[in-house]
């Protein structure tokens, strides 16, 4: 059975802490006051930003932009009479991505990388099933644990659709996670790519246009009914990623792989996404 060792790096200093708060307190603030504004969702999906979210992607996280500018050259070379410098320290060599799908499929994959992954099992759950479905190489479900977005070992719970009360809730979360990401294994880019919220309004819709003329996005249904009958659009998109609703548990999941994907770090979480 062949081993995968995860690219992504678990710093901690890395590693975002994803809460359960409302829509309008998590990640990007500002990103997500010019979407109320007018301002084309696609105008600040470009930013090349570092996040250090709360919650989901653009839509309520504390936001650090990277340097601008282009990154230090490197130092030229020393002439000839100049000393020779120090010889680098040898750099570990790259462990080589995984392109072929998991011999075994997904409890096969979380029981070769358990202590990787931090997953609490080696049986996947539902949720877990979805994001391997999408992208059968095991990659991007390992992202999602060491990106804090599922149940793990390191005290992040209550993050899966299993973790709903009833099974209705539960199915309606799978049915929502699994639109979100978009066909399985992934053939294209998932309706929620780029901003979580594009799933249910559409790519580059304005706040104003999707609550009042309505949503436009590929996965309207399956999020519509994993919320309170009677909510409307304002209060769907308010509510967007609030855990305690169904669709709202799996748009935070979806939601915590797309900031963490934007990040060198968690770039295998975009195997998921694209």
């Amino acid at each position: 059975m062949p081993t995968v060792t995860l690219r992504t790096e678990r710093a901690a200093q890395e590693r975002p802490r994803f809460v359960d708060e409302s829509f309008h307190t998590a990640p990007g603030e500002s990103d997500y006051a010019s979407w109320r504004g007018e301002t084309p969702v696609s105008s600040f999906l470009a930013r090349v930003t570092l996040f250090g979210c709360s919650l989901i992607g653009a839509m309520g996280c504390s936001k650090v932009s990277e340097p601008n500018g282009p990154a230090s050259s490197a130092a030229s070379e020393p002439s000839a009479a100049a000393p020779s410098p120090e010889p680098a320290a040898a750099k570990a060599p790259s462990v080589p991505e995984q392109v072929e799908p998991f011999a075994g499929g997904c409890d096969a994959y979380l029981a070769a990388n358990r202590e990787a992954t931090t997953s609490k099992g080696t049986t996947c759950s539902g949720t877990e099933q979805a994001l391997f479905a999408r992208d059968p190489t095991g990659e991007c479900l390992g992202c999602f644990f060491q990106s804090g977005c599922l149940d793990d070992t390191n005290g992040d719970t209550g993050q899966e659709c299993e973790d709903l009360s009833s099974p209705a809730a539960k199915a309606q979360c799978l049915a929502a996670l699994r639109c979100d990401l978009g066909p399985s294994p992934g053939s294209g880019p998932a309706p929620s790519a780029g901003l979580a919220v594009n799933a249910y309004c559409g790519v580059g819709t304005q706040f104003t246009k999707c609550t009042t003329e309505g949503p436009a996005g590929v996965c309207v249904a399956p999020i519509a009914a994993g919320f309170p009958a009677g909510f409307t659009p304002a209060q769907i998109v308010t509510n967007f990623a609030v855990r305690k609703h169904p669709a709202g548990m799996a748009n935070a999941i979806v939601a915590c792989g797309v900031s963490a994907a934007q990040r060198k770090s968690g770039a295998a979480c975009g195997k998921c996404l694209r």
